[in-house]
């Protein structure tokens, strides 16, 4: 059979009516967004037990945060412990989050696919493997995120990139990178020997809210993403249904 001389170009069919990734199927993130929550939860819990410890510690004992001084009081060893402990707890929960977080954008990112979105910029692994690269990381998986959860708004062709984005997003990644910084600019001080005292204190408490604000708003920016595509996930499979 010859081909139509009067039909479109495939490059022109392929730009007016892109088609669904059929590479991909559908799978529900309920799973990792669980473990999210868990994480994101111990976390917290620990955060604000560091910052409860290190405050008493602090205001009780002049070189509490030195790390070369010696601990003598009973009490002051406690509190010692309870910081490390807490600190320990909590970066292993921060890791939870982070896997579950990562595995949720692959898994996502490929469900908008499977939904019917087209013309996204990130693949699926590159949506995790921003977070990882220095200096992309700190704006990259922002927009990673973004256009993930704009794709689940209305996973149709291309459609999805006139959806405005979820108004918890720049909060979210604000808190994120700026408690981030604060942290590790305290943390990296105190290694040195610095000694901020109270006015330490205050830094510590802004990093720690901060960071427990980004993860509150990252859990409900994932719940978002999971209940839109979870709604057009049945919605496919009603319309599959009546046609069938």
């Amino acid at each position: 059979m010859t081909d139509n001389p009067f039909a479109a170009p495939a490059s022109f069919d392929q730009e007016r009516a892109p088609k669904a990734d059929n590479q991909y199927s559908y799978r529900s993130t309920k799973g990792f967004v669980t473990a999210a929550v868990i994480g994101m939860a111990l976390y917290c819990l620990m955060t604000t037990a560091t910052l409860l410890m290190s405050t008493a510690g602090t205001l009780m004992y002049p070189n509490f945060n030195d790390i070369n001084a010696e601990l003598t009081d009973q009490t002051e060893q406690l509190l010692a412990i309870g910081v490390f402990g807490s600190v320990v707890i909590g970066g292993l929960s921060l890791l939870l989050t982070a896997i579950a977080t990562c595995m949720f954008m692959n898994r996502s990112n490929k469900n908008a696919r499977a939904l019917g979105a087209t013309g996204l910029e990130f693949t699926p692994a590159w949506s995790v493997g921003v977070w990882f690269i220095p200096i992309i990381n700190l704006f990259r998986p922002y927009y990673a995120m973004k256009e993930i959860q704009m794709a689940s708004t209305i996973p149709d062709e291309r459609q999805w990139k006139n959806v405005d984005p979820s108004e918890l997003l720049t909060p979210w990644w604000a808190c994120w990178i700026i408690g981030g910084m604060i942290g590790r600019f305290i943390d990296r001080a105190e290694l040195r020997g610095a000694d901020f005292g109270v006015g330490g204190l205050v830094f510590q408490w802004l990093a720690g809210m901060l960071l427990i604000a980004g993860g509150v708003l990252l859990i409900q920016i994932l719940r978002n993403i999971l209940n839109l595509q979870t709604a057009a996930a049945g919605m496919n499979a009603s319309e599959q249904f009546g046609r069938e």
